[in-house]
């Protein structure tokens, strides 16, 4: 992927996460009880500190299951109409996309990529990472907790990136296995907490516009 392509992919995907919440039927009970789950409601109103909170908010709204049935994203997939091809394109990479804790193995500033190691699923592949401003300050070892969704011959991230030293691996790991943490979003309401705690400060990519 391109520099160019990666750009555009960010632009065209922030523009197709306000079509999948708006298409989905009732999104405001969605949103409330989201609000409810992550605790950021106060006095009958939303209360979200950052934007990197408001980043959060909707990426968690748009693919942890909040509730029975379907996510908003699986909603949308079975339901949405009149995408341009990029946008289908995109859509079937957040379908297939998955989250994990990676530790970083390898950086290629000039391409913008990161060499991902799972460290929460041993057996899985190294993984290439293409993210114009994490590239930047990442560092070798360094750990992320991110969602990744693949696309042509890479992966991008949701936009919503949690970010530790390595000396906090023990610690994380050993919480996790404490806390018994077995599915996506409980991992996740999980390293949000833990981030705003010991995690580094990161600029993440727009969710929504």
């Amino acid at each position: 992927m391109t520099t160019e392509e990666y750009i555009l992919f960010r632009e065209v995907g922030k523009n197709l996460n306000n079509k999948i919440l708006n298409a989905k039927p009732n999104i405001k009970n969605d949103i409330d009880l989201t609000a409810k789950i992550l605790k950021v409601k106060k006095n009958g109103q939303i209360d979200i500190e950052s934007d990197n909170d408001t980043d959060f908010f909707f990426d968690f709204l748009i693919y942890e299951k909040i509730s029975r049935g379907m996510t908003v994203l699986e909603y949308f997939y079975q339901n949405g109409t009149d995408l341009i091809e990029l946008e289908e394109e995109i859509l079937e990479g957040q379908i297939n996309s998955f989250s994990s804790l990676f530790e970083i193995s390898n950086i290629v500033t000039e391409k913008h990529e990161v060499t991902l190691t799972d460290i929460l699923n041993a057996k899985s592949p190294n993984y290439q990472l293409m993210d114009l401003n994490f590239s930047k300050m990442a560092k070798t070892n360094m750990l992320i907790y991110t969602r990744l969704i693949p696309l042509r011959d890479t992966y991008i991230s949701s936009g919503v990136n949690f970010v530790f030293n390595i000396n906090s691996k023990e610690v994380i790991l050993k919480q996790l296995e404490m806390k018994n943490l077995l599915n996506d979003m409980d991992k996740r309401i999980y390293f949000n907490e833990v981030n705003k705690i010991i995690g580094n400060k990161v600029i993440n990519a727009e969710v929504t516009k």
